[in-house]
């Protein structure tokens, strides 16, 4: 398969997945973080009004760009790394599969992880090519999302980043996010965080819970990822 068939499999596979988020029927404005190719936002173009876009990866963004040029007027992207400051300088890693070939899935990350089982992973030990993205966080995300959207607070918060939502999300302001849906990465639960006896994904989840009320939690966290929906608590 060429290059761009495998792309436009992708894309088609991405655009599926995003499908199946339970995504509530109120949502106009959508801060989209991990933006990948463009499936959530091909996904979910009828239903939200304006989308604000951030991804580490170059070739992703490249490829959002061409799947979104219809409909460009609706979307903000912007090419950087997520993380828990901004202006610092990141390492992009492909996720690495078998016999350590990057996997053609727009699955690149900074967090780095490789799976006991198989290999699999994100890791600086290798030869394979990195990319070094200027980072973002959060707070200049959000005041940058809502002074080009012209809003005082985001409907939906969509993120998928790797892993990197535990640095990214942690101990941050996020009261002006109406929801949050997100992918808890299961290999998450397997590194260690700075409270003894609980993993990043235990501790993370119990800090979105301090302002957001988890209303749907889809996979098992082991042979998938959690999908979760979370609803800010009133105020």
């Amino acid at each position: 398969m060429d290059n761009k068939n495998n792309e436009k499999n992708w894309y088609s596979i991405v655009t599926n997945e995003c499908l199946s988020y339970p995504i509530p029927v109120d949502v106009k404005i959508c801060l989209d973080v991990g933006c990948n190719v463009g499936g959530f936002v091909n996904a979910w173009k009828d239903h939200i009004e304006k989308f604000y876009c951030v991804d580490a990866g170059s070739s992703n963004v490249s490829e959002i760009k061409h799947n979104t040029k219809d409909f460009e007027n609706e979307i903000t992207i912007i090419h950087k790394a997520v993380h828990s400051n901004s202006n610092e300088k990141l390492s992009l890693r492909p996720y690495l599969g078998d016999n350590q070939k990057p996997v053609n899935s727009g699955s690149y990350g900074t967090t780095e992880f490789v799976y006991d089982n198989n290999n699999h992973g994100w890791r600086t030990d290798t030869s394979a090519d990195f990319e070094v993205v200027d980072a973002i966080s959060l707070e200049d995300l959000l005041t940058d999302a809502k002074k080009q959207m012209n809003v005082s607070e985001i409907d939906l918060m969509k993120v998928d980043i790797e892993g990197a939502e535990y640095d990214f999300l942690m101990n941050k302001d996020l009261s002006s996010v109406k929801y949050i849906v997100m992918e808890f990465h299961n290999f998450l639960s397997k590194m260690e965080s700075e409270i003894d006896g609980k993993n990043r994904s235990e501790v993370l989840h119990d800090y979105i819970s301090k302002t957001h009320i988890m209303q749907i939690n889809n996979g098992n966290g082991i042979y998938d990822h959690f999908v979760r929906l979370y609803e800010r608590r009133e105020k």
